[in-house]
């Protein structure tokens, strides 16, 4: 099963088709159904630094260990493109776990090294939802910075108003 998922990130001819997004659905469910036993063979393919990672990404989201934080974000900052690094954001943002909102919460606090704008949305919705009186300084800094990008500070503040 990991070799199919595998397969399916490496033949990006696929993914476009609806049928890839269904059986890379349904393979990553069953992968993630063995837990944390698979978590060295996802961690091996992320650290072979190729692109594609999306499928490995998404079953490490549904796997939801702890164990995965650290390998995610060294992916995150050697190899992801845009497209990945928010995709590293959005599994971190499904764990909803401590460790996760504590990671995303490290990458909201230093702008300078956000890979696109979509990382740092997700990141914000994310903290949304973990309801800790951390977050609130920091989105309050980032609501604020005219060097941000727009839509940015406007989901930053949207979180802000909510919480005050």
């Amino acid at each position: 099963m990991l070799e199919l998922l595998f397969k399916l990130d490496e033949d990006t001819a696929l993914w476009e088709l609806k049928c890839h997004f269904a059986l890379g659905e349904e393979l990553s469910s069953a992968v993630a159904l063995f837990g944390e036993d698979v978590l060295p063979a996802l961690h091996q393919k992320l650290h072979k630094g190729q692109r594609q990672q999306h499928w490995v990404l998404v079953t490490l989201a549904k796997i939801a260990s702890p164990r995965a934080i650290e390998p995610l974000i060294e992916f995150r900052n050697k190899w992801a493109t845009e497209v990945d690094a928010s995709l590293v954001a959005e599994a971190l943002k499904q764990m909803k776990t401590e460790c996760a909102y504590e990671a995303l919460l490290q990458l909201l606090s230093t702008p300078s090294e956000w890979v696109g704008s979509l990382e740092p949305l997700i990141a914000c919705r994310a903290l949304a939802e973990w309801k800790d009186e951390r977050v609130l300084p920091i989105l309050t800094r980032l609501a604020e910075n005219p060097k941000l990008p727009v839509e940015v500070r406007a989901e930053a503040m949207k979180v802000v108003k909510r919480e005050t």
